[in-house]
């Protein structure tokens, strides 16, 4: 039976990780089932500081590459400011769309929206707008890719431990 309630745990910890696709920290809040883990002895505390320590990195990883993916172009420091809010916004609106898969679509054009609104007030040049816009719509979909790798791995690690 306890089985069943750890595997179950580990479903809520992947579809956690999802959440990551419409701009929410699902890594983050997906430690929370390793934190149970850890406390139930499923799982050593240098495992736990693994879990912990992948997770990290995914986040900061997607911070840098969403960064330095508009720094590259040019883009002011404002925009990625902007690009992540828009992108969180529109992932929420968007989300009852296609089934779900409107949340997806909505982060990354988030990024790209507010990326070009915020470099076109600043700039007044909507080439450079648009430049700037599909550099941060490339990084915010790399990043992202890399920490739901990183979430997924975690989650996969974590069935290894407890099973």
């Amino acid at each position: 039976m306890l089985s069943v309630l750890f595997f179950v745990l580990l479903i809520l910890q992947f579809f956690l990780v999802i959440l990551n696709l419409v701009g929410l920290p699902g890594n983050i809040v997906s430690l929370v089932l390793p934190l149970i883990y850890y406390f139930s002895s499923k799982m050593t505390f240098w495992q736990l500081i693994f879990l912990i320590s992948l997770i990290a990195a995914g986040e900061v990883i997607e911070f840098l590459i969403g960064y330095y993916a508009g720094k590259n172009v040019g883009a002011v420091k404002g925009s990625f400011f902007v690009s992540v809010i828009f992108s969180i916004v529109l992932g929420i609106i968007m989300a009852p769309l296609f089934f779900g898969v409107g949340a997806i679509i909505g982060t990354f054009l988030g990024a790209f929206i507010g990326t070009f609104l915020y470099e076109y007030l600043v700039t007044r040049d909507k080439n450079l707008a648009f430049e700037r816009g599909v550099a941060s719509f490339k990084g915010r979909f790399m990043g992202t890719f890399l920490k739901v790798s990183i979430g997924i791995s975690t989650v996969i690690l974590s069935g290894f431990y407890i099973f």
